[in-house]
């Protein structure tokens, strides 16, 4: 196996984590639960204010084993990887002219949603990586989620909500489950496992 980071992009798989009200915890027990071995590329979408995730992603650098940090303008996708989406930004995946997947940031939050999105970092990621991309949707309050699950179900790929009884709201996950878009339904700490083996 390549070391991480040695990967090209096609090669290796891609985890996005949504979440919002009750978020914080369960992203941290799912993250510092993936061995130093994951393959995959972890993008999160955590519905928080402006330099809250930073604050987060420095939080959980001493708590992790992979490399994480926050999401930079530009940067590309790389293997073994926890990249947060800033807080107040649009956060999505575009292809370069080399057709390398980057994030892409705007300073501002996307219209209609809360921010990062998830239903943004979710279809972005999907379209521009297909079938790659599996989607994780945690505990939240609202809708934002759910056409990002959707799309990525409707690709063929697999789709997980967190089991509402475990969540602090549960509105996120239903209105996923709620669009048949989900493959899945599982308590959180089956999800460490999932995103280690994809």
């Amino acid at each position: 196996m390549a070391p991480h980071g040695q990967n090209r992009p096609e090669e290796f798989p891609v985890a996005v984590i949504g979440a919002s009200t009750g978020g914080p915890p369960v992203v941290q027990d799912i993250l510092t639960r993936l061995p130093a071995t994951t393959r995959a590329c972890v993008l999160v979408a955590q519905h928080m204010p402006g330099h809250f995730t930073q604050h987060m992603a420095e939080r959980l650098a001493k708590l992790v084993s992979l490399p994480i940090h926050e999401a930079r303008d530009g940067e590309p996708l790389v293997s073994g990887t926890i990249i947060i989406a800033p807080g107040e930004h649009c956060a999505e995946i575009v292809r370069d002219r080399q057709g390398i997947p980057r994030f892409h940031l705007e300073a501002a939050p996307c219209k209609g949603e809360t921010s990062p999105s998830i239903d943004l970092l979710m279809r972005s990621a999907a379209k521009i990586l297909g079938r790659r991309v599996t989607g994780f949707l945690l505990t939240g309050m609202g809708r934002d989620g759910a056409l990002g699950m959707q799309f990525i179900h409707s690709l063929g790929h697999r789709t997980y909500v967190q089991d509402p009884p475990t969540c602090v709201v549960d509105s996120m996950v239903q209105h996923a489950i709620g669009c048949d878009a989900v493959h899945e339904v599982i308590k959180p700490e089956r999800i460490p496992a999932i995103i280690s083996h994809l």
